[in-house]
C-alpha cells in the first residue's frame, strides 16, 4: 500500500530540504535510507512495525518560488493492502508534526 500526502513549507528549497531532514532524523524508529539533495529527495525507513513490515517513508521537494515548497511525502506500507487503523496517516503525522515544530523554533 502506498499513501500520498502533502506538506507546503514557506521557505525557499534549500532551507526547506535542510528543515525536513532534520524533521525525519529527529524521529525516533526512522533511519535515514536515501538522500538526493540535487534533485530533493528524502527516504527513510521506519523498523517497529514488526507485523506489517518496516515502512518506507519518501518526500520529494519541489520549488514553488521564492518562498514557498511542496513537499510529496509518499508512505509505502509493502506488507499492506488496506490500511484500517491509519497507520500510513499516523506515520504521515509523526513527519507534519515534527516539520512544524522545527519551523516553528527557526
Amino acid at each position: 500500500m502506498i499513501k500520498e500526502f502533502q506538506i507546503q513549507i514557506p521557505l525557499n528549497f534549500e532551507e526547506s530540504f535542510t528543515l525536513l531532514q532534520q524533521s525525519g532524523g529527529a524521529i525516533s524508529g526512522w533511519g535515514k535510507n536515501n538522500v538526493d539533495s540535487k534533485h530533493g529527495y528524502i527516504e527513510w525507513k521506519q523498523s517497529f512495525w514488526l507485523l506489517t513490515g518496516s515502512t518506507l517513508i519518501s518526500a520529494q521537494l519541489k520549488s514553488k518560488g521564492e518562498n514557498q515548497t511542496s513537499v510529496v511525502v509518499l508512505v509505502h506500507k509493502p506488507m499492506q493492502v488496506v490500511d484500517p487503523f491509519g497507520i500510513c496517516s499516523k506515520v504521515f503525522g509523526k513527519l507534519d508534526r515534527s516539520v512544524r515544530k522545527n519551523f516553528a523554533n527557526r
